[in-house]
């Protein structure tokens, strides 16, 4: 069984710098599956918007061949239609449509960009929920560790004069209540120790869980037991 100083070996630090809360985010923002999924779909995006560019650019550069007068269909003859060249001068006809395919096109880039703009919103906020995540962990892990350390400073203290009253009781000089007393607020230490112990070591096995430092951990145990 890994005890919780093995466990935090595993993590470039453990404490709430900002120079290490960066390096866990950081840590943390690479090992996030919301976040690889986010920046998947802005990359196929990206390539949308450079498709709906280039179509958008073609569209525009063929739009001067609309001015070029057609012919009747079918024309054996080749006779130019001379309705179709007035309508596409006035911005009827070909012309026209050609428009509404680029205005078309523009839209569907602006829907793609206005898309994009909400996965890069939510990619931010990901993060920014990601490094208070980090912060809180730490500082939690950190407050658990400051009690845990006080409460066994407190058990130690306490065994110490435990066994002074029960050597007095022994002798007679201690009462059974106060024997009684002093057994049952070590084991309220006790368990206090451990239930502290425990919310520390669930702080670090969510720390490393985010930040991806436990299938290092697992790896490891898995060498060490082949």
């Amino acid at each position: 069984m890994w005890t919780t100083g093995v466990r935090a070996e595993t993590l470039p630090c453990l404490d709430s710098s900002s120079q290490c809360i960066e390096q866990l985010t950081e840590a943390a923002i690479a090992n996030s599956g919301e976040l690889k999924t986010l920046e998947a779909r802005v990359g196929l995006l990206d390539r949308r918007l450079e498709l709906a560019e280039f179509s958008i650019s073609y569209a525009e550069s063929k739009l001067w061949t609309n001015y070029i007068p057609d012919s009747f269909a079918p024309n054996p003859l080749n006779i130019i239609n001379p309705f179709s060249w007035i309508k596409n001068i006035f911005g009827g006809g070909d012309i026209q449509r050609s428009r509404i395919a680029i205005a078309d096109l523009e839209l569907k880039k602006a829907n793609v960009e206005a898309q994009r703009a909400e996965l890069e919103r939510r990619h931010s906020e990901v993060q920014s929920q990601t490094r208070e995540q980090i912060l809180t962990l730490v500082l939690d892990y950190e407050a658990y560790r400051r009690q845990a350390a006080l409460i066994a400073a407190q058990l130690n203290n306490h065994r110490v004069i435990s066994k002074v009253v029960e050597v007095e009781y022994r002798m007679g000089g201690s009462s059974t209540n106060s024997y009684l007393a002093a057994i049952e607020k070590q084991e309220r230490l006790e368990n206090q120790l451990i239930q502290t112990q425990i919310a520390q070591a669930e702080s670090l096995r969510k720390i490393l869980s985010l930040t991806g430092f436990d299938q290092f951990l697992n790896s490891k145990f898995k060498i060490q037991n082949e």
